[in-house]
């Protein structure tokens, strides 16, 4: 005999609070896919995966400094490729044209989930 089937499946928990979300700054959440990076861009929250598209090297050798000295672009430490910190489309750098993965990211009472990080 098999157990029943739960009722609900417990949510898990939020990955940050909104204000421990910096503005020009990542935060970088660890999961079972691999590091997520959480960033304030102009005012909105953004989640992208730690991985450069070129070689699948994590954008940062420090945690969470990923943005250039100026502020206007993530970079990724192992070539020096830019990438746009709205859309994560690289710029400049080995692989022009291509996108770092966003995650979807949910946002409710001051709280954030990741909603997927494959």
């Amino acid at each position: 005999m098999t157990d029943p089937k739960p009722d609900h499946v417990a949510e898990p928990p939020p990955v940050a609070r909104e204000e421990q979300i910096p503005e020009g700054r990542a935060l970088p959440v660890p999961t079972a896919g691999g590091t997520v990076l959480l960033y304030r861009w102009e005012g909105e929250i953004r989640a992208f995966r730690n991985v450069c598209p070129h070689v699948g090297t994590p954008l940062d050798l420090v945690p969470g400094r990923v943005f250039t000295t100026d502020g206007r672009h993530l970079i990724c430490a192992t070539h020096g490729a830019l990438f746009d910190p709205a859309t994560g489309l690289c710029t400049a750098g080995p692989c022009r044209g291509r996108s770092l993965k966003a995650v979807p990211i949910r946002r409710a009472g001051g709280q954030v989930w990741l909603e997927a990080t494959d």
